[in-house]
């Protein structure tokens, strides 16, 4: 739920765990070309030393270039390289044995694992947005809402949650200046699980809103997997089989303002449907 400098579809690591992918990238390349060079010259092979030397500072070349934000704009990236490669699913394995700080504690893993539905992941999920729960899959940290520039964001987001709209990554509409001075821009959008009947309900409420509007719609509304719901790490893998199953049968859904900077579209759309699924759960029970 935090606000990283590039705008891509629900990273899959957190910011902590993509700095330790990337820090544990440069520090074997680092440490491979180091070793291969000392042996070559301590072997009298000096002259094929500048083989490992070579690739090593292309290497810490190409880490900087990966690492740089006034690149990754200057060629239009929407995701830096280093961030994709560190989604490979090697370097998650490596996350996950060196990112011992991003480890859920035993009592909030055990609340996750309880949740044997649909409707109860997102119970667990509006705790974790609400700061109830430290942790979340996905997630092993606290939760870092953009609620400074969307107001209400996160009371929405737990609505929605709560009505049966699981959402796994989130981001409120930014448009202004970074830590480093320079400007940045960022769409409101929210990344989750929807069962078909809901999606038709969403979907019907996003034709409504862009009907004043067209042929330029205000709101965007996609579907397609970006998570693999069953793994324990990057998906949601630690709670009950039961809850897995559900979600894996929904469908994974991205819904946002298109226009960067904006807030005053979006969160109000998903505050009515989030109205509209609970006032359908209380019809049902």
């Amino acid at each position: 739920m935090s606000r990283p400098f590039t705008r891509h579809p629900a990273p899959r690591l957190t910011r902590r765990g993509r700095r330790i992918a990337q820090h544990t990238a440069a520090a074997l390349t680092v440490t491979a070309g180091v070793t291969t060079a000392t042996y070559l010259v301590a072997t009298d092979r000096s002259f094929l030393a500048t083989v490992p030397c070579g690739i090593l500072l292309a290497s810490v070349v190409a880490f900087l270039i990966a690492n740089s934000e006034g690149v990754t704009r200057w060629t239009g990236y929407h995701q830096a390289p280093l961030d994709a490669f560190a989604e490979n699913v090697w370097m998650r394995y490596l996350v996950r044995w060196f990112s011992t700080v991003d480890r859920m504690d035993d009592t909030t893993r055990a609340v996750w694992a309880a949740a044997r539905t649909r409707l109860q992941v997102g119970e667990c999920m509006a705790r974790w947005l609400t700061g109830d729960l430290p942790a979340a899959p996905m997630y092993h940290v606290p939760v870092d809402v953009d609620e400074d520039i969307a107001p209400g964001m996160t009371g929405i987001l737990a609505a929605c949650n709560r009505a049966g709209f699981v959402t796994y990554q989130s981001e409120g509409g930014y448009a202004g200046p970074a830590a480093d001075g320079t400007h940045v821009q960022q769409c409101a959008g929210v990344w989750g699980f929807l069962t078909r009947a809901d999606f038709n309900t969403l979907a019907l409420l996003v034709r409504q809103a862009n009907e004043p509007y067209q042929p330029d719609p205000v709101i965007g509304i996609s579907q397609g997997p970006t998570v693999d719901v069953a793994d324990s790490w990057t998906g949601f893998g630690i709670c009950h089989p039961d809850a897995v199953g559900e979600l894996a049968a929904c469908l994974q859904v991205y819904i946002c303002d298109v226009e960067p900077g904006r807030n005053d579209r979006l969160w109000p759309l998903l505050a009515e449907f989030a109205r509209r699924l609970e006032a359908r759960n209380r019809c049902t029970r």
